[in-house]
């Protein structure tokens, strides 16, 4: 039986992307693009590590640039398989309802709700204040929704409109994402907002340290690098130290910052109930004591002293 092989010379690229996608990223988002499309011909199934050393990359700006075309419409993530798509319909961001919810009220009702309570009248004022627009009748409905159906108080929608606007986000659909999000939360009440933002605050502290201690400058972190974060913190239980010491033993092992190697060496230290710097420095004199003249606990021979030195350098002068 003949084999038949399809040997493809070139990568389509529609001329959409080109026209509407391609100018406005910069030219690294670009780049992953079209290897990652080349790859997605071949059927071939790699590491972010992978597209990094063949693009000359950091593997932290191919995480970015696919999260990029993430939100750009031009890759879906399903169950870790990344698709291709024409990117001329924005993507559907995970867990958003596929239809905006529906507000099903008669004509004039709502204007005659707020017409009727002077706290929703006032409601509606402040929130024209704090958007620095008018109230449309349609979002006059959107922000009755919110107080009528999530069970809002007229004080904690205020609160939401205020929180998305230090955001810089106005429109309404963005609003009443977050308004839902918060619902699902179980945020309702003045107390609970509250306890939100500080959780939020202390949240927005701890990445931006943490941005400083890992040398990104001048762009966000990509929502992949802010998981790897959280995750170290929230669900492996490591302070701002471990995770510095993480990245000067990655630094020094693969010359560059990469946040899958930081999680392999964060992932270790939590199975072994390793929390400190003490602890690690322990733990890698107790496997030297052991195998004497092996690797290090991580099989490359570096000096945890060494990496404290260096880590502490970086928080004290960063």
């Amino acid at each position: 039986m003949p084999q038949f092989v399809l040997k493809h010379e070139y990568v389509p690229v529609s001329s959409y992307f080109i026209e509407h996608h391609m100018r406005e990223a910069n030219g690294t988002f670009v780049k992953v693009y079209l290897y990652a499309l080349n790859l997605a011909f071949e059927g071939k199934n790699v590491e972010t590590s992978y597209i990094a050393k063949q693009l000359n990359l950091l593997e932290s700006d191919v995480m970015q640039a696919l999260e990029y075309w993430k939100n750009a419409g031009i890759l879906r993530e399903r169950d870790g398989v990344i698709e291709f798509g024409d990117g001329t319909q924005p993507a559907q961001a995970a867990g958003e309802p596929e239809k905006p919810a529906e507000k099903p009220y008669a004509m004039g009702a709502v204007a005659k709700a707020i017409s009727e309570d002077s706290s929703l009248s006032d409601m509606m004022q402040f929130a024209q204040n704090i958007l620095g627009k008018p109230i449309s009748s349609q979002d006059a409905e959107t922000l009755y929704w919110f107080y009528d159906k999530l069970g809002f108080s007229p004080e904690v929608v205020l609160m939401l409109l205020e929180y998305c606007v230090s955001k810089g986000k106005t429109n309404m659909k963005y609003i009443e994402k977050v308004a839902v999000t918060w619902s699902e939360m179980g945020i309702r009440e003045l107390e609970q907002v509250n306890c939100f933002f500080e959780d939020e605050q202390k949240k927005s502290g701890y990445l931006y340290g943490l941005k400083k201690i890992l040398g990104i400058k001048d762009r966000p972190l990509s929502q992949s690098e802010e998981q790897y974060l959280m995750k170290w913190r929230d669900v492996c239980g490591m302070s701002e130290e471990m995770v510095a010491l993480a990245y000067e033993y990655c630094v020094m092992q693969t010359a560059k910052l990469s946040f899958p190697y930081m999680d392999k060496i964060i992932e270790r230290w939590q199975k072994q109930g390793i929390k400190t710097v003490l602890q690690a420095e322990e733990d890698n004199r107790a496997f030297r004591a052991k195998n004497a003249g092996a690797p290090d606990s991580f099989g490359n021979g570096l000096d945890h002293e060494e990496l404290e030195r260096l880590a502490r350098k970086r928080m004290n002068h960063e």
